[in-house]
């Protein structure tokens, strides 16, 4: 029984016009603060009920109306009970009104309203009456009244005193404090009982289970029951229909929960008459499924577990399962990712073990451990492993067996292996002892049996008998002795003899024939009856380098090898040879842009050639990669063409190479005429004809080349002086001149070819090669190499220190910038003369050459008939030596002159001497010792029929002094040896009738055909008539 209790709110100010309040239907009446500032008339009203008394429903509505101006205190009071009419339909339309006036102000703060708690009344009750009270500005609320009934109860406070029932008499109402009274109105309270509505069932119930509300109610005959069971369903029921079953049940899908159920009677025409409600509890029910699988499995297979399908009486979804495998390891499984099958599968590492599977669920309602259990056993899994070996063992030799690795499907090591040999011998081998080939050896003492091995393993689980087995048969051993010998080192290509010594031993005579594998892919199987007596056995090995094995065999009549030897052999590689590699342009002025151009070679080794493979470098950008190399009879025979755009000298090289070979090359060169500038030296090459090539500076920089050839005209060219660091001038045969300017100082190399050629090399370090021919050669300022080649040549030095030679030369492109590179290195005289003459391989031409070393310390390398010159006493000869093997070193100091001869006592002439000794040396017999004197006794040692140690003791008087070439007889070239230095070293021309010499003019031949020898005569030895 619940009062009703009125609330606090605030009143709108500044509000004019007249307002009325309306309190919507509803369980609580409410009243509304009032306040007097600035009010002007206004209305307002009060709303109250609907309510319940003792079951019975009534609705009151009062109107409480006053007006005040503003500023003025509220001055009267009315309240009105407009008619109301219960809810069985049940009306009145008399009412009755009062007044009331109040002789006390009101309370300040009415802080209560109390009226009747669910008062029912069938006819409504008007009150009117003015309350005279002043109420001061501010706000207000209506505090308690009180209405007394004419049975002397009333209602104080909001508290029921009384029950309603029968006529009643409003015999007052009245404040808190008692102010009030009225005169008694009567009403009649509705004659018709009001229904009541119950209902009832269990407090708790599980999710999914139904639940079962037991409904009553009382008067009511007519109507409809609503449910509403609190998780958003709504169940109705008719009144009538109670009479039948008054249980209406309901199945709660989720939980946990704790729902509402709340029951209302509305009556037929939709009017509510009374409500009800029960709270319960629904809880939440753990989701079940069942595990299914083998009862056992095998360690180390999959067990494969179903996870049966899943009960839960509520509305949930398993997200997860969790399973506990019972060995330590767990799985957990996506609901989502759970095959259709619903298995899952778990290998067990080890057993025998008893493990219990378990299974946790997780919803969105929580996790459920242990849901559904299962046991399994693993069973242990016997180990196993393969044995590997020959079908055949012999007595008395080591049988080899190997135990390969152990397949265990558990989680489980070995501790040892049991062989059974089968002879009745075991071996128990540790685990940890077995050797990495897991090789082990027994020997068979009794042969020609069958013997059967057996392995048992041992490990952490137990042991495992015979797991494995091997068959084999013990052969009876044959001894044979023999010796197999041969050279531990063979060179390719040569012989190899492996010798087999003599066959002994009891088991010898069952041996019929020897095979030899010599270990290159080749095999001689050699009968016995055919045997050398030496027992040697001959083999080439035609590839290297290579390490080779031996291997010999001796069989008996079935094939059967009854013992094997073995022999390594290192065969050493020799390296592919390339002969003869030339080509057609191999001498200049012979080949001519376009033309074709044949390089050529030959290539072998000492053995067999290994598919060999030859590129050829043309020296002018273009590469030939696939040369064809013709094989004959072992050789490699290489012809290739090629076609060169441009003049020039090119270096052309050439490739081969092998399996089992390094590659090898060979270099030729090409001329090609014209020219060309190739990493800073300018090439120029020549014809076969009378070629003149003039090598000029130009102006702004520039190097002015003009070759004139005969059939084709000039070919004039102009190259950037800066860009060239030398010339290359090759001008072939014909009667050539080329004449380098003497304002240049470019390092220079001219070969004049074949026939009289005229050659002038620049102010730099030249090397001039005359060729074949006569011809005039002269150098320049610096550091020089003229080489006059076959030929009468007359050869300049002019300044520098030149080397000089009168012989001939035969040497490539490369020794002759080699040896010009050596002469003008930084080295002394002494070290660059050792270093030249090393590379120097000369031959006598046999023909007289003129050669005048010119100022500077000049080499002189001179043959047979060769006449030179020096001056300033820096007369550095090497005569004849070629012929007689000796040669002339420097002057130790001015004016001293040491020869050697072999191993000749060293003889010393000393310049001006007087000594009388050495006057015996005095050959024109002037009083002194001179260079004169020297050349001819050089003259005279230089012929190798001259008597040792005679040359000197026995010359006497004038005529035979001068026999320099000691022949019996005094001719035109003993007088050339001392008319050629005469000439140079006191005038530059001698004339006279050779008095002046002490050498009667009748005695001698002027080869000018004048009494007087002058220097034609000692440059035309040979009275020719001409000079050069």
């Amino acid at each position: 029984m619940n009062p009703f209790r009125a609330f606090r709110k605030r009143w709108p100010t500044h509000v004019a016009g007249r307002k009325r309040l309306t309190k919507p239907r509803g369980r609580r009446p409410w009243l509304e603060s009032l306040e007097s500032r600035q009010l002007l008339a206004v209305d307002a009203t009060m709303g109250l009920g609907p309510g319940t008394l003792n079951g019975q429903v009534a609705e009151f509505e009062v109107s409480i109306n006053f007006a005040a101006d503003a500023g003025e205190r509220l001055t009267f009071f009315s309240l009105d009970v407009s008619p109301s009419s219960d809810q069985l339909g049940g009306s009145n339309s008399d009412y009755s009104r009062f007044s009331f006036e109040k002789a006390t102000p009101l309370l300040d703060d009415w802080r209560q309203i109390g009226f009747f708690n669910d008062p029912v009344f069938e006819s409504s009750v008007e009150f009117d009456d003015s309350l005279i009270a002043p109420i001061s500005p501010g706000s207000y609320s209506l505090g308690t009244l009180r209405v007394d009934l004419a049975s002397g109860t009333g209602i104080l406070g909001g508290s029921i005193l009384v029950s309603i029932s029968g006529p009643q008499t409003v015999i007052g109402v009245e404040d808190s404090s008692g102010n009030f009274h009225f005169e008694p109105v009567s009403f009649q309270p509705p004659t018709q009982t009001l229904a009541a509505l119950e209902i009832n069932g269990p407090q708790t119930i599980a999710e999914g289970s139904t639940y079962r509300l037991t409904v009553d109610t009382e008067i009511a005959t007519d109507g409809t029951i609503n449910i509403q069971w609190g998780d958003g369903v709504t169940d109705s029921i008719t009144v009538t229909s109670l009479a039948t079953s008054n249980e209406i049940s309901h199945v709660f899908a989720d939980g946990d929960s704790t729902p509402t159920i709340f029951a209302e009677l509305r009556l037929p025409d939709g009017t509510q008459a009374t409500t009800t409600e029960l709270p319960i509890l629904v809880s939440n029910v753990s989701p079940q499924f069942e595990l299914s699988g083998g009862d056992s499995v095998d360690e180390g297979s999959a067990y494969v577990l179903t996870l049966g399908a899943v009960s839960d009486p509520g509305d949930d979804t398993v997200t997860e399962y969790q399973i506990d495998w019972g060995d330590g390891q767990s799985d957990t499984v996506l609901a989502s990712a759970l095959p259709a099958n619903r298995q899952v599968n778990h290998v067990y590492s080890d057993g025998p073990a008893t493990r219990t599977i378990s299974a946790t669920v997780t919803d969105e309602d929580g996790v459920y451990p242990g849901v559904d259990s299962l046991t399994v056993e693993v069973q242990n899994v016997a180990p196993m492993v393969t044995l590997t070996g020959d079908n055949f063992a012999k007595t008395n030799e080591p049988y080899v067996l190997t135990i390969g690795p152990t397949v265990d499907p558990g989680d489980d090591a070995v501790i040892q292996f049991i062989v059974d040999w089968g002879d009745g011998s075991q071996d128990v081998i540790l685990s940890s002892d077995l050797p990495s080939n897991r090789q082990v050896t027994h020997t068979y003492a009794e042969g020609d049996v069958q013997r059967l091995v057996f392995v048992d393993i041992v490990d952490e689980d137990g042991r495992y008998p015979a797991v494995t087995s091997l068959e084999l048969f013990v052969e009876r051993s044959i001894d044979i002795e023999v010796v197999v010998s041969g050279p531990d080192v063979i060179t390719e290509g040569d012989i190899y003899l492996l010798n087999i010594g003599p066959i002994t031993g009891p088991g010898s005579e069952r041996v019929t024939t020897v095979v030899v594998d010599w270990g290159d892919q080749f095999t001689d199987i050699f009968p016995l009856a055919d045997f050398s007596a030496d027992g040697n056995f001959g083999h080439v090995y035609q590839n290297g380098p290579v390490n080779v094995t031996i291997t010999v065999q001796f069989r008996d009549v079935t094939e059967t090898s009854l013992l094997d030897q073995s022999k390594p052999v290192q065969v050493l590689g020799v390296p592919l040879t390339i002969d003869d590699f030339d080509n057609t342009a191999s001498r200049p002025g012979e080949t001519d842009v376009g033309d074709v151009v044949t390089a050529f070679a030959e290539v072998t080794r000492p053995s067999l050639l290994n598919h060999p493979r030859a590129t050829i470098d043309w020296g002018d950008g273009t590469v030939s990669q696939t040369v064809t190399i013709v094989e004959q009879n072992g050789i490699g025979i290489i012809n290739q063409t090629h076609v060169f755009t441009t003049g020039g000298i090119f270096t052309v090289r050439l490739t081969v190479e092998e399996d089992f070979s390094l590659p090898v090359t060979a270099e030729t060169t090409a001329f090609v005429t014209g020219t060309r500038l190739d990493r800073k030296r300018l090439q120029i090459v020549g014809s076969s004809g009378n070629d003149i090539v003039t090598v000029t500076p130009a102006g702004s920089g520039q190097i002015f080349v003009n070759m004139t050839l005969p059939g084709t005209g000039n070919i004039r060219q102009s190259y950037p002086l800066a860009n060239i660091a030398g010339l290359d001038v090759y001008v072939g045969s014909g009667n050539d001149r080329v004449m380098i300017s003497d304002r240049l100082t470019i390092e220079t190399l001219i070969d004049g070819g074949s026939d009289d050629d005229i050659l002038q090399g620049s102010s730099g370090a030249n090397l001039i090669l005359g060729g074949p021919g006569d011809d005039e050669i002269a150098g320049g300022n610096a550091d020089d190499i003229l080489i006059g080649d076959a030929g009468r040549n007359l050869i300049l030095g002019y300044e520098g220190d030149d080397l000089l030679v009168g012989a001939t030369w035969s040497s490539s492109y490369s020794d002759r910038t080699t040896a010009l590179s050596i002469w003008n290195s930084a080295g002394s005289f002494d070290e660059r003369k050792q270093q030249v003459l090393e590379n120097f391989m000369v031959s006598s031409d046999f023909q007289p050459d003129s050669i005048y070393g010119g100022v500077g310390q000049n080499l002189f390398i001179l043959s047979t008939n060769d006449s030179f010159a020096g001056r300033d006493n820096n007369l550095k000869p090497l005569t004849n030596a070629i012929e007689a093997g000796w040669t002339i070193p420097d002057t130790p100091s001015p004016g001293v002159f040491t020869f050697e001869i072999d191993d000749v006592v060293p003889i010393v002439f000393t310049v001006g001497t007087t000594n009388s000794t050495e006057l015996l040396l005095d050959t024109n017999l002037d009083g002194k010792v001179s260079i004169v004197d020297a050349l001819v006794v050089i003259n005279a040692l230089s012929q190798l029929s001259a008597p040792e140690g005679e040359a000197f003791a026995t010359l006497a008087g004038n005529l035979r002094r001068l026999d320099t070439s000691r022949d019996g007889r005094v001719t035109a070239m003993d007088a050339l040896v001392i008319i050629n230095e005469i000439s140079k070293q006191t005038s530059p021309s001698v004339s006279g009738d050779g008095e002046s010499v002490g050498i009667a003019a009748d005695q001698l031949h002027s080869v000018s055909k004048k009494y007087r020898l002058t220097t034609s005569d000692a440059l035309d030895p040979e009275a020719t008539g001409r000079i050069f």
